[in-house]
């Protein structure tokens, strides 16, 4: 029955009618183009990307963010292993790109899940609709809908690459069969794959690894024989071996260790408020009716199928019902949970309902075909060359009338903000003075500080909403994309990935104790120019201004003005102190910043003894380039400067002369010299051989006790 329609379809079929599907697909793309890339995130990604084919090269490992965050790693992400990334060389990041990047990424999914499908042994039909459904259902493929099944794609297609390579890991585990010579290449794709992953965006890898584990894992269940099993322990063993040949392992752990979520967890506002951050089941009716037909589809499979179908569909029964309870029990019954919100983990598992829930209804059409020719005395109804493709065109037919009605009665789409940006005079003023590109001199940052007025407490989601509503009156949010566009770094950093030292200064320095951080971002509430200017900030965005502030530019806004405003003496690598605090602990660090008689153009606080005694050095130029800084200056005797960069141990130095880095002021870089300073700073780090400099980090954080660094004293 699972093979009939292997007689209905050739692979020219199979070829001709994906064309088509894509087809539609690009069509409902365009005219949904308000959902692509949608909201801050997807904006961000979009510039990020472009950016990074500039700042970085290719195929180096992780470089270092120019536009945020003091220039910590990006994200980190290595976009030349996405397939977007790659188009935006030849294709400008409009609405083209977006509708072609798109596609691809269904036709990779579509290519993916139908490969997983026929190694499963489903027939052509039910591997090629299951195939369409899964685009279909996460991305943004209907009019004035971000997703029928979770925003997260709508949002970000690139992560999508994560699903299509767990389920290409899951086909060649189960793949493997010793009797064929061609089995012998599956058994390193799975840790190719991975590491594929890795290079690319290890950061949401924890997605990718439930329903590869599990999916992946139960191809040991099949008993064909003995050799063909152990070839497939292989291949899983390979999964771990490789990385850690490679030294990725450490790489992963410094990544997801050193975070100040690790360290300060207790401080995150983290709501997860309803069974939607448990399942798509809870999400929307379209993600209920797929994992209840997948469900059922399985457990008509595994009624009337026989060999690897069969357990397939049982194994999928089995982690579907477990995953259910046990993400139902997380969000309702552990309050204290931290980690990834079940519904994101359920991400790769989506093939496998949707799969199934097309060999249901497949299945029980079959049925009803072969009832209605019973009753019409043994006649076929619909000829074998036909049944097949005039199904899945049907299916398509469907498609493009949803699109079409729902196109001739909408409204405006739900999905519009944050885009298209436009150029204001703060923007044009901040491009001018401080833009950023590689082989320019470092001007200085920017820092926003609105939507504070008159509230006790803001949330980043406050903060998100205020920006959309900015950006509803000025055409730009003034915060993150709305700068980023334009090549103006920021002091703010958007990720989960801030660093400890970085969000401890931030919070405790430029935020209130009522004020509620999430860990994608730090609330910046407060105006406290000593410390800006010791981390580079050189422009302030706010609604309000102070007594003797330099109003650069200003311009109407939502309910008021907003105001671009100058500090005075900013640190643009030129702060050269002579005198040293040397601390033991982040908390008496914190203390001295915290100290209104410290001045960081004369003190530095260091966690290593300096020379004494130091003399004040004169900067020559800090130079971005591609792969971190040039730095020039000079000094009459031995000299630091502090750098508005982040501290790590992935920064290297070379120069003439004696010359090191340093931790400075806890989260800053400081380079120690003498004499005449030529050198070039370079950040290394990177899942080949390039991670253990994180642990260095990690282990900087446990020595200094970051986690108990957070003091009351002076902070509103």
């Amino acid at each position: 029955m699972f093979a009939s329609s292997d007689r209905e379809m050739s692979f020219g079929n199979v070829a001709l009618l994906s064309l088509i599907f894509l087809s539609v697909m690009a069509l409902s793309f365009y005219m949904n183009k308000d959902c692509l890339y949608w909201e801050k995130d997807g904006i961000s990604w979009v510039i990020q990307g472009k950016t990074q084919l500039e700042f970085k090269p290719l195929f180096d490992q992780v470089g270092v963010s120019p536009f945020e965050g003091n220039f910590d790693s990006y994200f980190p992400i290595a976009r030349e292993y996405f397939i977007a990334t790659l188009l935006q060389i030849i294709i400008p990041s409009g609405l083209p790109f977006k509708i072609i990047t798109y596609t691809i990424y269904a036709a990779f999914l579509v290519v993916c899940a139908y490969i997983m499908a026929r190694t499963f042994g489903f027939d052509r039909l039910i591997a090629l609709l299951g195939a369409w459904l899964l685009p279909l259902a996460i991305y943004p493929a209907f009019v004035n809908e971000p997703s029928r099944f979770y925003v997260l794609f709508s949002i970000v297609p690139d992560h999508s690459q994560i699903v299509g390579f767990s389920m290409l890991i899951v086909a060649a585990l189960w793949g493997i069969d010793a009797k064929r010579r061609a089995t012998y290449p599956l058994i390193l794709a799975p840790a190719a794959c991975l590491m594929i992953v890795i290079l690319g965006v290890a950061t949401y890898m924890p997605l990718m690894v439930l329903g590869t584990a599990l999916y992946g894992g139960a191809s040991l269940l099949e008993f064909r024989d003995r050799r063909s099993l152990v070839l497939r322990g292989l291949a899983i063993g390979l999964i771990v071996i490789v990385p850690l040949t490679l030294g990725t392992l450490h790489y992963l752990y410094g990544l997801f260790r050193y975070t100040a979520f690790q360290f300060f967890a207790q401080e995150f506002l983290q709501t997860r408020s309803d069974n939607a951050f448990a399942s798509t089941f809870w999400w929307g009716s379209y993600g209920r009716w797929a994992i209840s037909l997948g469900l059922l589809g399985a457990a008509m499979t595994a009624l009337m199928a026989q060999g690897r179908l069969r357990l397939v569909a049982l194994v999928h029964i089995g982690i579907t019902v477990l995953f259910q309870v046990i993400a139902f029990m997380i969000i309702n019954y552990a309050p204290n949970y931290k980690g990834i919100s079940p519904v994101y983990l359920e991400t790769c598992l989506w093939p496998y309902s949707l799969m199934f829930a097309a060999s249901g209804l497949v299945t029980a059409l079959r049925l009803v075909l072969r009832l209605v020719e019973r009753i019409a005395g043994g006649r076929r109804l619909v000829g074998d060359a036909f049944l097949a493709p005039g199904l899945l065109l049907a299916f398509l037919g469907g498609v493009v009338g949803a699109n079409a009605s729902t196109a001739m009665t909408a409204g405006p789409s739900p999905c519009r903000g944050f885009s298209p940006i436009a150029a204001t005079p703060i923007t044009k003023t901040l491009q001018q003075a401080i833009a950023i590109r590689p082989g320019a001199r470092f001007s200085g940052l920017a820092a926003t500080v609105t939507g504070v007025n008159d509230k006790a407490r803001v949330s980043w989601q406050d903060l998100h909403l205020h920006d959309l509503e900015i950006w509803q009156a000025t055409g730009n949010d003034h915060r993150m994309p709305g700068l980023w566009n334009f090549g103006v770094p920021t002091l703010i950093q958007y990720g989960s990935f801030i660093t400890p030292p970085y969000y401890l200064m931030l919070s405790q320095l430029l935020s209130r104790t009522t004020d509620l951080q999430e860990r994608g971002a730090i609330v910046i509430s407060r105006r406290n120019d000593a410390i800006m200017r010791l981390l580079g900030v050189r422009y302030v965005i706010a609604e309000g201004q102070r007594d003797g502030d330099n109003v650069v530019a200003q311009m109407p806004s939502k309910g008021g003005s907003l105001r671009l405003i100058e500090l005075p003496d900013p640190n643009l690598g030129n702060f050269s102190p002579t005198q040293v605090r040397q601390v033991n602990s982040f908390q008496r660090g914190m203390e001295f910043l915290q100290d209104p008689q410290f001045d960081a153009r004369r003190e530095v606080i260091t966690v290593e003894p300096l020379a004494d005694p130091l003399v004040e050095g004169t900067l020559g130029a800090l130079t971005y380039e591609s792969d971190g800084f040039r730095i020039s200056g000079h000094s009459e005797g031995e000299s630091v400067f502090v750098l508005p960069v982040q501290f790590s141990h992935c920064w290297t130095v070379r120069g003439d002369g004696p010359v090191s880095l340093f931790r400075a002021d806890l989260a800053l870089m400081g380079i120690r010299f003498r004499g005449r300073l030529d050198a070039k700073l370079t950040f290394r780090y990177g899942p080949i051989y390039a991670g253990g400099c994180r642990l260095r980090d990690l282990r900087d954080m446990t020595a200094l006790d970051v986690g108990a660094g957070r003091t009351t004293s002076g902070r509103p």
